[in-house]
């Protein structure tokens, strides 16, 4: 964690606080958390209030022991630090004139990232087909009245183009053009606003470029049969337990990770090294309205339909209340990401590192399943996905394995 957005103050300024008490609450890159303070003191001043963005180790408030203690000079210290710091003159080079144009390069330390440019609202609207004015005869427009025709963009057969009484069956009715709405709203065109990332958008954004960028991706594709694995959730339903097929698709992945442990893998960066997971624990991935969570199943491959269900039930009530511990969401060994429900045909999902593989699972149409691995080439070779993908098929089309 590097900063996090307060979301409530506790105390309020002026109160008295014991060791223990809760001060405030923390939006993370994850989840909130709440912080309690360390030992007894007094709120004097809040620095940074509700929905400020800190970073780790910013002043956020005054405490003092006694009420009437002097903290100016604390606050003057603060103002300083607050203070906008003066821009200094580009620096150039004998190589690059001060107004040439500025191109991104990549440096010793990483790339730069390129700015695009937003465009500038048209301060206007441009005229339209159709939005001119009706050139047409008297009796013609009376006739457009009587029929509730609209004759706008209507080509005239008349004189330069007029609209004549012959022309008007041609012209649509007002009721069709209603659903054409040709009413302008009031923002320029290219209007914008500008939303700031929270905590855990900008945690989202900066770790998977990283991972786009920097982890050699490939896929591959398997598509599965769900004829069976429909008529045995359904039997399970109606004998009164209640499993979804992503319940399976999480057994059927926690079994095949265990017969293919070089996919149940990781690469750590810093000492260039393959990382060997002892343990299958299965990171699911779980959207929220501030972003996407992966809650971890622990040694899922040790837990039956049943179980797992009402894990991962239990995991995402928690991710959206934003209540997960960070054991519950640090770490894992393999992400299982599903977008079936939304009826999606197939995607091609982004590495989580430092794992080295991720499922993307498309929907079950017409009894049949897509099912894509990620997997970093680092690690992972072409041969050991799709073995992987065909026990994972095996244990699909035979879901009665996954009962055992």
């Amino acid at each position: 964690m590097t900063e996090g957005e307060i979301v409530e103050w506790k105390v309020n300024e002026g109160q008295p606080y014991k060791n223990g008490d809760l001060l405030f609450t923390v939006q993370t890159d994850k989840s909130v958390v709440e912080f309690n303070a360390l030992d007894d003191g007094i709120l004097r001043k809040i620095l940074k209030g509700a929905h400020s963005v800190c970073k780790v180790g910013d002043p956020i408030g005054v405490v003092t022991d006694e009420a009437n203690e002097d903290f100016s000079d604390l606050l003057k210290e603060w103002e300083k630090l607050e203070a906008p710091k003066p821009q200094s003159a580009p620096q150039t080079t004998p190589l690059q004139p001060a107004n040439a144009a500025q191109t991104p390069v990549a440096t010793s330390v990483g790339f730069v990232e390129p700015e695009f440019a937003i465009a500038t609202p048209l301060e206007t609207i441009p005229t339209l087909a159709g939005g001119k004015e009706v050139l047409a005869t008297p009796y013609a427009k009376q006739l457009a009245k009587e029929q509730g025709r609209d004759l706008k963009g209507l080509p005239g057969s008349g004189y330069q183009g007029i609209v004549t009484a012959k022309d008007v069956e041609k012209a649509p009715s007002k009721a069709y053009q209603k659903l054409k709405s040709k009413t302008f709203p009031e923002e320029k065109p290219g209007s914008y606003s500008l939303i700031p990332m929270s905590p855990m958008r900008k945690a989202i954004a900066k770790r998977l470029q990283q991972s786009k960028q920097f982890i050699p991706h490939f896929y591959v594709t398997h598509v599965v049969n769900t004829l069976e694995l429909g008529k045995i959730r359904q039997q399970l339903k109606d004998y009164g337990i209640d499993c979804t097929i992503n319940d399976f698709i999480l057994r059927a992945v926690a079994l095949s990770l265990r017969d293919h442990p070089e996919v149940n893998s990781g690469f750590d960066s810093k000492t260039q090294s393959i990382i060997r997971f002892h343990t299958v624990d299965v990171s699911v991935a779980v959207s929220i309205p501030e972003g996407l969570i992966t809650p971890i199943v622990r040694l899922a491959d040790f837990k039956g339909i049943e179980e797992l269900s009402k894990e991962v039930k239990f995991l995402v009530k928690k991710a959206k209340e934003g209540t997960l511990k960070p054991e519950e969401y640090q770490g894992g060994s393999f992400t299982l990401s599903n977008l079936g429900m939304f009826g999606i045909d197939s995607f091609m999902p982004i590495i989580n590192p430092p794992q080295a593989a991720i499922l993307g699972v498309g929907g079950s149409i017409e009894g049949q399943m897509k099912l894509t691995l990620a997997a970093d080439h680092r690690v992972v070779d072409g041969a050991d996905a799709a073995r992987f993908l065909a026990t994972l098929k095996k244990f699909l089309e035979s879901p009665t394995l996954l009962l055992l």
